[in-house]
């Protein structure tokens, strides 16, 4: 996890090729905007999560995923603290977002904060 600090590192970390993205040249600049910001953080979710897969069919296993919170003083969101389910994936934060240890997903929702703010307010 601590090798995961940007985009470059996570594919790194997962044999990616960081010039290799999807194709949003036919969306509006806003769009493109946040699907490539989208895109860019599933990779680096996959490359803290490795090998981890969630299972939903497991009512025992928590699935970690960072929550934010609307901060006015910042006219953004804030990490609020990272919270867990056992068998519920939640819009914005599905399967792609989710984490095995709490420890796992406060760091992707802090690190990753102005990336988090972009999806969240494009």
């Amino acid at each position: 996890m601590a090798q995961v600090k940007n985009y470059q590192n996570a594919c790194k970390v997962l044999g990616k090729n960081p010039d290799v993205r999807p194709d949003h040249s036919m969306l509006s600049e806003k769009d493109r905007k946040y699907y490539d910001t989208k895109y860019e953080m599933d990779v680096i979710a996959a490359a803290i999560r490795g090998e981890w897969v969630a299972d939903y069919s497991n009512e025992d296993e928590q699935k970690w995923r960072p929550w934010f919170i609307w901060d006015d003083s910042l006219s953004a969101f804030r990490f609020g603290d990272a919270c867990f389910s056992y068998s519920a994936a939640y819009a914005g934060s599905g399967s792609r977002q989710v984490f095995e240890t709490k420890k796992d997903a406060i760091y992707y929702g802090e690190k990753f904060i102005d990336q988090h703010n972009i999806i969240l307010t494009q």
